[in-house]
């Protein structure tokens, strides 16, 4: 019963569990031994045998519900809600224990190190980091670089279910496993929910379920086969690429100067200064938002500082081990972390108050800048000491064929943990971060 124990303890508490209903028409429909677990006294299958595994589902499993969710504010149009599913506990325990773990590790066999989406151990700050020190590698080497972005419209929701169940048989999935998934999709019917309203249940014929445990791995399985709603193309150089253009079977990409990839915009440039002032300015209007709680004076500032840290500081820090910091920009995250406190306390810079005297008053020290450097650097070591990041080892440590241009270098990712750490040898810097400890001091005693 370990399985199930660890299932158990990673669901949430307030999902903790009363199952006697749920399962009862699984129990009924097909004879299985079953355990109470902890103090919830919960009745689960042991489904852990292979005998014991059914290939069917109980058609309680196969109605759901789904709801809609706006991905932004103010949404109108469908195409700017979310559906996400509605699904019994029992069914996703049972999925998590009986398929989830077979299926995430073939797709782990059949993907590239390159993909980082819905993977165990890499996220969008892997595919961040990834793009931003590799780009700035290749200028350094005056080497041109052209990216293409592809946008999956509604990507979730245009799987279809005929050849995913394909790809599950390519990849040697066992049979079992395969003729759940087909019950799981061939068969469900759903209504759609509403202000409190349902609609009649209806078939549903493609897509992948947002909100079932399995959706994400099978999703990446299936994406390379999903067609492209819009294409951008950026070109960084230093070159004249003005009249540059790509195109794919009598299309013509277009082409953009800045791109918003993973909630962080990229540009020509390859600057990082417009992604920072964004992210200021992301952080300054949530902070305007709770401006009633932060500046409210009957709360002690102590929790008010806490709620700062807790719900604006992370708004800003997101994406920040990928960052680029210049001097300019260090002056305006320091800027910005000084205007809060004085918004918090009602001082205006009109009073004459100096910014040690503003920090006393908080009994704060400055920690914005000083977060974003132990974050970069604590990355650093995280990527060269991991096994996982096998290809992000060789984006940092890996030289790009060319040669430098004339003039002085461009600031770059490396150049700044290089700067901040004092160690001028990224020979010298790579071998000490691969030794947690000695990289730890080094992290804690940060110019």
């Amino acid at each position: 019963m370990t399985t199930l124990r660890v299932v158990l303890e990673s669901y949430a508490k307030h999902d903790a569990f009363n199952f006697h209903k749920e399962i009862s028409s699984f129990i009924g429909y097909k004879k299985t031994k079953y355990q109470l677990i902890d103090e919830h006294t919960v009745p689960i299958l042991d489904i852990k045998k292979k005998k014991n595994r059914p290939s069917h589902l109980p058609k309680d499993w196969l109605t759901s519900s789904f709801i809609t969710l706006p991905k932004k504010a103010n949404a109108k149009k469908c195409e700017k809600f979310r559906t996400i599913i509605l699904m019994s506990q029992a069914k996703k325990l049972f999925l998590h224990i009986n398929i989830h773990e077979r299926i995430r590790v073939k797709c782990d066999e059949q993907l590239a190190d390159s993909q980082f989406g819905f993977r165990s151990g890499v996220s969008t700050r892997e595919a961040l980091f990834a793009i931003q020190v590799l780009v700035q590698k290749c200028l350094d080497m005056q080497q041109d670089v052209f990216l293409c972005f592809i946008d999956y419209e509604k990507a979730f929701d245009r799987v279809l279910h005929d050849s995913l169940i394909a790809i599950l048989q390519n990849i040697g999935l066992d049979g079992k496993d395969i003729r759940i998934i087909l019950n799981l999709y061939w068969n469900q019917r759903a209504t759609v929910r509403v202000d409190n309203e349902e609609t009649a249940h209806i078939e549903i014929k493609r897509g992948v379920q947002q909100g079932c445990i399995l959706s994400p791995t099978l999703f990446n399985l299936y994406s390379e086969t999903i067609i492209a709603e819009t294409t951008k193309l950026m070109v960084i150089s230093k070159n004249n690429f003005d009249d540059f253009n790509i195109t794919v079977a009598d299309l013509k990409l277009e082409r953009v100067r800045k791109y918003k990839y993973l909630g962080t915009w990229l540009n020509e440039t390859w600057s990082s200064d417009q992604e920072i002032k964004t992210r200021i300015e992301m952080a300054r209007s949530t902070f305007s938002k709770m401006k009633k709680v932060l500046c409210n004076r009957r709360l002690k500032i102590s929790l008010r500082t806490r709620l700062l840290r807790c719900y604006i500081w992370p708004i800003f820090l997101y994406g920040c081990e990928a960052l680029t910091v210049k001097e300019d920009l260090r002056k305006r995250i320091e800027a910005f972390e000084m205007c809060a406190y004085r918004q918090m306390l009602g001082i205006s810079w009109t009073r004459r108050i100096t910014n040690v005297g503003v920090l006393r008053r908080v009994d704060q020290k400055r920690e914005l800048r000083q977060t974003v450097k132990m974050r970069k650097v604590a990355y650093l070591g995280h990527v060269l000491r991991h096994e996982r990041y096998g290809l992000l080892k060789l984006i940092v440590m890996g030289k790009v064929a060319g040669k430098r241009g004339v003039g002085r270098r461009k600031k770059s990712w490396l150049c700044n943990i290089r700067e901040w750490t004092g160690i001028a040898s990224a020979v010298e810097l790579f071998r000490l971060a691969k030794n947690r400890a000695e990289f730890t001091k080094l992290t804690a005693n940060l110019r």
